[in-house]
């Protein structure tokens, strides 16, 4: 990204981030503490001067607030425009995760890395397959099991972030981290 580019970035994530911060009439320290950021980073973000980009796993953060905000992706949209805040793919599905019918349905589910999933196409439809059976109901827990490092955590992961996924679990998806408990 050539130094104009980055420069006009950095112009548009500070009045993106004033604006949505003014718009839902917080105060700087209210929006950290929803956020879940640092307030350093925050004030880094907003320096008018030389202001610093907001890392990815920020800008996750960012967005999982936004969705928390809204209730539903239509305002979401709304909001985005109207502040101008900008979001990856990513950072989209994230903050839709939040707004299913107005209330956050991934609890602990841990964040992706864009482009970390290659392959397991068949995994991925056998689990989906399984989530969305025609069964009235399913399992009230799951467990993925196997043997460390195979991407049991990538492709449930993934999974559970589909919307279709969401859509069937509205009372939400709790993520519990079961290794070391034997």
């Amino acid at each position: 990204m050539e130094k104009r580019d980055r420069e006009k970035q950095k112009e548009r994530q500070v009045a993106a981030l004033e604006e949505i911060i003014r718009q839902i009439g917080l105060r700087r320290a209210d929006a950290v503490r929803e956020m879940g950021i640092p307030k350093s980073t925050l004030a880094r973000a907003l320096n008018r001067p030389n202001p610093a980009l907001m890392r990815n796993t920020t800008r996750l953060k960012v967005a999982q607030f936004l969705g928390h905000r809204c209730g539903s992706e239509e305002e979401l949209s709304e909001l985005l425009a109207e502040t101008g805040w900008e979001m990856g793919e990513e950072e989209w599905e994230a903050a839709v995760g939040c707004v299913v019918n107005g209330r956050p349905v991934l609890h602990g589910v841990p964040q992706l890395a864009e482009g970390r999933m290659v392959g397991r196409e068949e995994e991925a439809e056998a689990l989906r397959t399984w989530l969305l059976g025609g069964r009235e109901t399913v399992g009230r827990t799951m467990v993925v099991r196997g043997i460390g490092g195979a991407g049991k955590t990538t492709l449930a992961a993934r999974v559970v972030r589909e919307r279709e996924v969401q859509e069937r679990y509205r009372d939400g998806i709790y993520w519990v981290r079961m290794e070391g408990l034997g």
